[in-house]
């Protein structure tokens, strides 16, 4: 089954990590190519009142919008539930699309002794692009990622 091919070979990539960066970029490069996103977009959470971004794959430059909606942020963070945009483009979760022409997108929250420690954001330009193949995948190697994260903090 490719499905559990994928998530075996992102597990053992992002358990290979060997740095905080190269940890992320596998994490964005790896989720990007086998939910066939365009674009993927990770960003650490600061004080429950900002996102900054960290890393990005598939694209160039800073063509995406990162004027994040603070109320979702913070909706994301209590419920430390992934949030999904798929059926309204325009609906109360388009702020996860942060480029033009996407038309679905998936936000991942990452949290750490109860606070989020960053956000996965994954955008499509398909509608419904995030079956639940692909939800299964995220969350079998998002929690891989997050222990990857807690394992090379406790090593420095």
């Amino acid at each position: 089954m490719e499905l559990i091919k994928a998530i075996t070979e992102t597990s053992s990539l992002l358990a290979s990590a060997k740095t905080e960066d190269e940890l992320f970029a596998f994490l964005a490069d790896r989720t990007c190519y086998e939910t066939y996103s365009d674009f993927s977009l990770i960003c650490r959470s600061h004080a429950k009142s900002d996102v900054t971004p960290y890393y990005s794959s598939h694209g160039s430059g800073r063509d995406y919008y990162l004027d994040f909606d603070i109320p979702l942020l913070l909706f994301i963070e209590e419920c430390n539930e992934f949030v999904l945009c798929h059926e309204d483009p325009e609906g109360k979760f388009s702020a996860l699309l942060l480029r033009k022409g996407m038309k679905s997108g998936v936000a991942y929250p990452f949290s750490l002794g109860g606070a989020m420690e960053f956000l996965l954001i994954l955008n499509s330009s398909k509608e419904k692009a995030f079956d639940k193949d692909k939800l299964a995948y995220l969350n079998s190697v998002c929690p891989v990622a997050l222990a990857a994260l807690q394992r090379l903090r406790e090593n420095i």
